[in-house]
């Protein structure tokens, strides 16, 4: 009898879930957009350079 109502409630939050999952348009994005730019070097130096020794 336990299981069966484990089984009872495990079916009503899918259920849950999936009304407002699609009552919201299935949205399948995820968080804004990440902004992403050029990288800076942060480091200048060129090969056989000394000045990193």
């Amino acid at each position: 009898m336990t299981r069966f109502i484990l089984y009872v409630c495990m079916a009503f939050v899918t259920a849950f879930v999936g009304v407002s999952w699609a009552s919201r348009g299935f949205p399948m994005h995820f968080s804004g957009p990440v902004s992403v730019g050029p990288l800076q070097p942060t480091v200048t130096a060129t090969f056989g350079d000394q000045s990193a020794i």
